[in-house]
């Protein structure tokens, strides 16, 4: 579902995003404020929310979540050690 970013803080880690997006069975629009991530939205920008159908209050920017940026992150330094032990035993 698409949704708008209606605000993003800016001086707090991970930036917050106040999303507007619309009701599936309900009247009127919902709002939902949510951690930003590594997104580059801005205010006044479309952005996709996944919304859970039977509660429209539960949403997030992504299937993965944070566990996806934990796995990245956690790949690259596992990467970088072997890189450096590696250079180490060629020594």
């Amino acid at each position: 579902m698409v949704g708008q970013v209606l605000r993003r803080t800016r001086f707090r880690r991970p930036p917050l995003l106040d999303v507007g997006y619309p009701a599936l069975r309900q009247d009127g629009p919902f709002r939902a404020r949510l951690a930003a991530g590594f997104t580059l939205a801005q205010e006044g920008q479309p952005i996709t929310v996944y919304v859970n159908p039977d509660d429209p209050n539960d949403v997030s920017l992504g299937p993965g979540g944070y566990s996806r940026v934990w796995a990245v992150l956690l790949g690259v330094w596992g990467l970088m050690c072997a890189v450096f032990a590696v250079r180490l035993l060629a020594l």
